[in-house]
């Protein structure tokens, strides 16, 4: 846990203001560091969404069955929207671990916006990561492992997997921030008050 307090960054001498992000409007955020920025935190998103849909559309041709497919895929979508409140308590159970007390969750569904944040929690670039990465490892190999186990429901758990690899895009273009930003001591905070995440870094 960090031993800084939010007001050390008002130290222009010491810390920079990387981003402001206003949470509501993270699509643009994204838009940037997912969509604009490639490197190598994003070719590994591209390698395992195009994995989990390679795996889809195998095993649904494999099933030669256009109605088991689209049940399956149904199923699969709603799944999807139900893992939501479980992804972002990953989140936020990850900041608790670390150290943050006052954790707090938004859900936007007409918005397509869902997210976890730490009401004045510093945050490295460490930490950050295994917040932003926590989701994507247990889900993701939970989906993965219950694919193999129950082969007569790939096409379900599949189906599943790939919408939830493509739903955490966001958290992927906060970790290639970091990347770009890999030559710096980054650390984030969030006033869930104003809703606006915080990005500094050390002062070269």
């Amino acid at each position: 846990m960090s031993l800084l307090a939010v007001e050390n960054f008002k130290d222009e001498t010491k810390y920079e203001q990387l981003a402001k992000i206003k949470l509501t409007e993270i699509v643009n955020f994204v838009s940037q560091y997912y969509s604009k920025k490639f490197s190598p935190v994003i070719g590994f998103h591209y390698l395992i969404t195009f994995t989990a849909l390679a795996g889809l559309l195998w095993s649904g041709w494999q099933s030669q069955s256009l109605d088991k497919f689209l049940t399956h895929f149904g199923f699969g979508v709603i799944s999807f929207f139900l893992l939501l409140p479980f992804h972002e308590w990953l989140h936020g159970i990850t900041y608790q671990y670390f150290g943050a007390k006052d954790v707090r969750y938004k859900f936007e569904l007409r918005k397509m916006l869902a997210y976890a944040v730490a009401h004045n929690f510093i945050a490295d670039r460490r930490e950050f990561t295994w917040v932003a990465l926590m989701p994507t490892i247990v889900i993701n190999c939970v989906l993965t492992l219950l694919t193999i186990l129950f082969p007569v429901y790939q096409l379900y758990f599949l189906t599943t997997l790939l919408l939830h690899i493509s739903g955490t895009s966001g958290d992927f273009a906060l970790l290639n921030f970091l990347w770009v930003h890999r030559d710096r001591e980054v650390y984030t905070y969030d006033d869930a008050d104003s809703q606006v995440s915080y990005f500094y870094a050390t002062k070269n």
